[in-house]
């Protein structure tokens, strides 16, 4: 049998995320702004003032889960957060913060995080919680990438895998679920029309 032309690629270093979810017995209106929720930059690691601590606290953002989605719920007397904490600062390759042996240890960094930005929080506990750690989720495309990507599709276009092999998921065209589930949905619609592609059209 013939080995998959070059999934030998050098893999792109990865990142690893916990997410914590909590349910606090509030509405939303009295805790955050209707929205998606929000990101937060990384500092700047050169910066030694107050303002910008030399060891930031690894959350990456919020998502506000009740309001995200508009008409999703239809409970208004309890709010949804999650928190995502991690990615580059858990990095294999410039770590900056240690990763958690358990997912449970992120608890008291979410909620640190959501009652600082909510002062309505501090001292409210959440009714549900729930964690997960995934290990190594996000890669980093490194320099050459798309080279690599390309010249990749080119040996799987000539050889003994033409039309018989597809690559999707966020190691090629995107990192983000969006790019994941629109990359999955483009190429099996074109395998169901009988086309022949790779996954890796249009780098």
């Amino acid at each position: 049998t013939p080995l998959i032309p070059s999934l030998a690629l050098p893999l792109n270093p990865r990142t690893t995320v916990g997410v914590v979810s909590l349910v606090f017995p509030l509405s939303p209106s009295t805790i955050h702004p209707n929205g998606f929720g929000y990101l937060i930059p990384r500092p700047p690691s050169s910066s030694h003032s107050p303002a910008h601590p030399t060891k930031p606290s690894g959350v990456l953002g919020v998502v506000f889960d009740s309001t995200a989605l508009p008409g999703l719920d239809t409970l208004t007397n309890i709010t949804k957060l999650t928190v995502m904490i991690g990615g580059p600062y858990y990095s294999s390759y410039i770590p900056t913060l240690p990763t958690p042996s358990s997912p449970d240890h992120l608890v008291p960094q979410a909620l640190q995080h959501l009652r600082t930005v909510f002062p309505c929080l501090d001292g409210v506990d959440p009714i549900i919680t729930q964690t997960a750690l995934h290990r190594e989720c996000i890669p980093t495309y490194t320099p050459g990438h798309v080279a690599r990507a390309r010249a990749l599709q080119g040996r799987m276009k000539a050889g003994p895998w033409a039309g018989r092999l597809s690559l999707v998921g966020n190691e090629w065209k995107g990192i983000g679920l969006n790019n994941s589930i629109w990359t999955a949905e483009t190429v099996s619609d074109a395998l169901a029309e009988g086309q022949q592609v790779t996954g890796l059209e249009g780098m």
